[in-house]
């Protein structure tokens, strides 16, 4: 076989098997977040940690407690990766109310939420018989 065929067959299996397709990519994240549930929920939620404190004569060892925060925001963040993947999070759209379209206030900046609070302000107050 032509070195370009086997290319193009490697280029369609990468593209029709294993992580292009959504199902095996969600399969993968949820067996992560199973592993980082079971390990946070298992008691890794607080880790145990030592420092030294000090210098010479004076120094002393101290034990203590620090909230695992890394792990969270990994576990954090493999849920939010399978929500995209489902569809299940909607950022930054637009949407439409009588026929105008509305920005969503995430995207836009704080002069411009000022002008349509006013504008809107103005029409309940045009409109209520002041």
């Amino acid at each position: 076989m032509q070195l370009k065929a086997i290319k193009q067959i490697d280029e369609k299996t990468a593209m029709t098997e294993g992580y292009a397709l959504k199902d095996h990519r969600v399969y993968k994240l949820s067996l992560l977040a199973a592993l980082l549930e079971k390990d946070i929920l298992g008691g890794v939620l607080w880790m145990n940690d030592v420092k030294g404190v000090g210098a010479g004569p004076a120094a002393e060892v101290v034990e203590f407690e620090y909230f695992n925060k890394a792990e969270v925001e990994a576990y954090r963040g493999v849920l939010d990766d399978i929500a995209a993947e489902v569809g299940g999070r909607i950022k930054n759209v637009d949407v439409k109310s009588n026929g105008e379209k509305l920005q969503n206030p995430e995207t836009m900046k704080p002069s411009e939420i000022a002008a349509q609070v006013a504008a809107l302000l103005q029409a309940t107050n045009g409109s209520s018989g002041e």
